[in-house]
């Protein structure tokens, strides 16, 4: 199990990329998990043609909710799981990283790669 962060400075394709690494491993047979765990400006539904209904922020929102409603399978590509974040939601600046770096922990044992579209910074607990 491999877990990867993009980040870099806005607009310098950091969804894109997730999205075309993402696909290319899932292609290539590997279970992969996109997280848009860019708060403020989440479009990696709008990317990947997906109408959410749960996302990061309603989880980071609620921390009790079953964390399964959130993975979104792609309807086109095998292998390709999203969990989506909210282009709707204002920008939280109180959301815990905490229970973000919770979520990516608890999913991956599930997947062989996770792939973590961050914003620039990382409001995530870095591991060593």
């Amino acid at each position: 199990m491999v877990v990867g962060g993009i980040t870099g400075l806005e607009g310098t394709g950091k969804t894109a990329l997730t999205v075309n690494i993402g696909t290319c491993l899932a292609m290539q047979g590997i279970r992969t998990l996109l997280v848009d765990a860019d708060l403020y400006f989440p479009n990696l539904s709008f990317h990947l043609g997906i109408n959410p209904k749960y996302t990061v922020h309603s989880y980071l929102k609620d921390h009790e909710m079953d964390m399964e409603w959130l993975i979104y399978p792609h309807r086109g590509i095998k292998n390709l799981y999203i969990i989506p974040g909210d282009p709707n939601e204002e920008i939280h600046h109180q959301l815990s990283f905490k229970a973000l770096t919770g979520l990516v922990e608890y999913f991956k044992e599930y997947y062989g790669t996770v792939l973590i579209d961050f914003p620039s910074g990382l409001p995530i607990a870095a591991r060593p």
